[in-house]
């Protein structure tokens, strides 16, 4: 199999990653609180457990998240979960890297993007490797915290 197959087969495997390519700057979600990419080293993860909107790559090793308003949002922590507080699973033994700028800045407060985190199953379906992952997760919030000014109908 070539690398030109190898790219092609990614592209097919995941619907995040048209917004990948086509990565919108900060400079288009203006007002409000910033709010960051990240991610943590996911074989150190491994070894611990059984208009478009900035995104990022969903198909990669390591475990993205977002960083808003002093709080981490994350999802397939412990498979089907999600996780939000002041720290990062794992973040005490694990590289972790957030974006030094901003992705960019949302008018929506905490509480929504916690209904958001609460509600993502209910609306994506279950944690997938491939189509519904961590990054897929981390994309879908920077969506909602980029595009809207009031919190959406299914974050409840």
């Amino acid at each position: 199999m070539s690398f030109q197959t190898i790219g092609c087969v990614v592209v097919l495997l995941s619907g995040q990653t048209s917004a990948w390519l086509l990565e919108k700057s900060h400079s288009q979600c203006h007002g409000g609180k910033p709010y960051y990419f990240g991610t943590t080293d996911l074989l150190c993860k491994l070894g611990r457990r059984s208009v478009r909107a900035p995104s990022r790559f969903s198909l990669g090793l390591s475990h993205g998240w977002i960083l808003f308003d002093g709080e981490y949002f994350e999802w397939g922590v412990s498979g089907d979960s999600y996780h939000y507080g002041s720290t990062l699973t794992d973040a005490d033994h694990c590289k972790t890297v957030r974006e030094s700028q901003p992705a960019g800045y949302s008018q929506l407060d905490r509480a929504c993007i916690e209904k958001c985190a609460r509600s993502y199953k209910g609306r994506y379906g279950a944690y997938h490797l491939l189509t519904n992952n961590c990054h897929d997760f981390a994309n879908r919030i920077s969506e909602v915290l980029c595009n809207h000014t009031q919190c959406p109908g299914w974050c409840h």
